[in-house]
């Protein structure tokens, strides 16, 4: 597929229009399914919970919520010290032969918000993502918020950064062929990483990034038409999540203006990496994709803005339900076994 252009793909089926709310026109059959048993439960808010409890019942949901698991060939948990950081990752090795220089290789950052998801409720998209591109995965189960404050998360994933490349031969990684990728708060961790190794006076090369429905803009005063049209609480998720998380990731309101925390609040754009920036149309953060997405080809760097179109926030977690998350993922995959 050309890179530097926007794709739309969409459900085969979508709902009546005349037998549902406007506001869910166009939106696919399953995914409107979907939506509805969501919303159905009016008595349940992952605000009415504390931290521990909101863990405890919505990473569950995203763990039985994914198809079964494709098969990698081997799975290693393990601790990296580096950098004065301790990070728990899971190494996961694709089935084939190894290319003889080393796998291609993705750092797989999580979503949740920066204080939900771990690896039990990502582990079958982030097996799927070893099988179809063919790439060792390292999953790094960074600390979250609010117990760890940013930067902590984001120094782990540099960490990791640093140590995959230093340890490459041990860990059989073709140092030529490192990417990354991360849904909703782990797209933002992704794209700030990017942001740092460019400022870096050595930086490492990054191949590609891959930015999932990511989380960019955290400013108080962030303003987009779909925060306002799909962020009122009937989409899965709102403006309130995202102040939530903003008051449990950040220590003070006055970080959320950082390139680190807001990467599309940077004022320069060069030498990033080649991105394909996954958007929902049915998603508060839809918006802000689609403008990273411009912002990169503005500086000249190559970028490829997939839109689904009939989809919601976090739809790849949900492939038992969901055709679109499994030809959306095989889709993906192949744009990102491309260009590692």
């Amino acid at each position: 597929m050309n890179t530097n252009t926007t794709v739309n793909i969409t459900e085969d089926k979508t709902v009546n229009i005349e037998k549902s709310h406007s506001l869910y026109a166009g939106m696919g059959k399953q995914s409107h399914d979907l939506l509805m048993a969501f919303n159905s439960e009016e008595d349940v808010s992952i605000f009415d919970f504390s931290i521990e409890e909101a863990r405890a019942i919505f990473n569950p949901i995203f763990e039985a919520s994914s198809a079964p698991h494709l098969n990698v060939a081997q799975e290693n948990h393990k601790t990296v010290k580096f950098n004065g950081c301790t990070i728990p990752i899971i190494e996961l090795t694709p089935v084939g032969n190894m290319p003889d220089n080393g796998w291609p290789t993705l750092l797989f950052l999580h979503g949740g918000g920066w204080i939900l998801g771990d690896y039990p409720s990502y582990e079958g998209l982030a097996k799927s993502c070893c099988y179809y591109t063919k790439a060792k995965i390292i999953f790094v189960d960074y600390a979250l918020s609010p117990e760890s404050k940013y930067p902590q998360a984001l120094e782990q994933i540099i960490a990791t950064l640093n140590w995959v490349n230093e340890e490459h031969d041990m860990l059989k990684v073709d140092p030529n062929r490192i990417g990354l990728i991360g849904d909703s708060a782990g797209g933002n961790l992704a794209a700030a990483l990017c942001l740092s190794n460019q400022k870096s006076l050595e930086p490492w090369p990054i191949k590609i990034q891959c930015l999932i429905y990511p989380l960019l803009d955290l400013s108080v005063d962030a303003d987009y038409v779909s925060r306002k049209t799909y962020g009122n609480g009937e989409f899965f998720i709102s403006r309130e999540h995202i102040a939530w998380s903003r008051k449990n990731y950040l220590a003070n309101a006055n970080l959320c203006e950082e390139l680190l925390v807001s990467p599309i609040k940077a004022n320069d754009l060069q030498k990033q990496p080649e991105s394909i920036i996954v958007a929902a149309g049915f998603d508060p953060l839809q918006d802000e994709a689609g403008a990273y997405h411009h912002r990169l080809l503005s500086f000249g760097n190559n970028s490829l803005l997939l839109r689904f179109t009939s989809t919601i926030h976090g739809f790849l977690s949900f492939s038992a339900s969901l055709d679109i998350a499994n030809t959306g993922l095989k889709l993906i995959c192949s744009e990102i076994k491309q260009r590692l």
